[in-house]
């Protein structure tokens, strides 16, 4: 366990601040205040109506630290719309996972989340469902936390999360970001070329100086190159990573049914992973 010496609400941290602080601990959270301070704001019922949950969960969380931790939430209270008026927000969509929303809950009193070592198999999958959710709650503390911890995770050689996680891993990624950089429009487009004889082209002759197969040569477009001055746009700093990480283990997953499934459903993670091959190697 590594501590920030960061004095926060959390009972694993306090463990360590305390021998150092002689056992001594004032609770305060980030802004210096004291953390019964947390309890004076007003609280609000925040729904998650996950799409493949059986039932809805329900938290009920207080506002100040909702506005404090996530944009999300901060624009949603600056408006008197229906969901301040009923005191009750739902979430619904999709990346709105209740596994991951745990970890948010966890985020916004301890400033820090931590996964259980029961869950180690799947946490780096859990990791990238909290920075998907990060992403879709305008958190960036959060889903800065969410990505050192994955980075980690990733490069610890002594974890080794199974073929199904890091599927699962690379589909939460990309079906919870979005990326500019996809050039898969682009190839689709076809370019059409007109073939115009111009007078003094240099064209192939044969030995009695007559043109050979000029047309056909010009045709296949040898020295177009308009695609290489084409800008390279930054890709989602989560897609980068698991697809970097794939390329390292693609030896093992293209034997996957489910890994070659995942190639149609994302071709944007096909081309992403082919740039961040590195010969069985992965550096976070």
């Amino acid at each position: 366990m590594v501590c920030n010496e960061t004095t926060s609400y959390c009972s694993r941290r306090c463990k360590i601040c305390a021998k150092k602080a002689g056992g001594n601990i004032a609770l305060n959270i980030q802004d210096g205040s004291h953390y019964s301070t947390i309890f004076l704001s007003k609280t609000i019922e925040v729904i998650l109506n996950f799409p493949k949950s059986k039932s809805p969960t329900s938290y009920h969380l207080h506002i100040d630290k909702l506005k404090k931790s996530s944009e999300y939430f901060s624009c949603l209270f600056q408006f008197a719309g229906k969901e301040v008026t009923d005191n009750r927000i739902t979430l619904s969509e999709p990346t709105d996972d209740p596994e991951a929303f745990k970890y948010f809950v966890q985020f916004l009193y301890c400033n820090d989340y931590l996964i259980p070592d029961s869950y180690e198999p799947y946490a780096c999958l859990l990791h990238a469902m909290v920075y998907v959710l990060a992403e879709r709650l305008l958190a960036p503390h959060l889903k800065s936390l969410a990505m050192t911890k994955l980075t980690n995770y990733l490069k610890d050689g002594k974890k080794d999360p199974s073929d199904k996680i890091i599927i699962k891993m690379v589909a939460a990624a990309y079906s919870g970001t979005y990326s500019d950089s996809f050039s898969g429009k682009a190839v689709e487009k076809k370019v059409e070329k007109k073939v115009e004889s111009k007078k003094g082209t240099d064209k192939p002759t044969t030995d009695s100086g007559s043109s050979v197969g000029a047309e056909t040569l010009e045709s296949l477009d040898l020295d177009d190159d308009s695609d290489s001055s084409s800008e390279i746009k930054p890709i989602d700093p989560l897609r980068t990573l698991v697809s970097r990480y794939a390329a390292s283990k693609l030896d093992r997953l293209r034997k996957q049914p489910k890994f070659r499934g995942l190639l149609k459903e994302f071709p944007e993670f096909t081309e992403d992973m082919m740039l961040e091959a590195n010969n069985g190697k992965f550096v976070g």
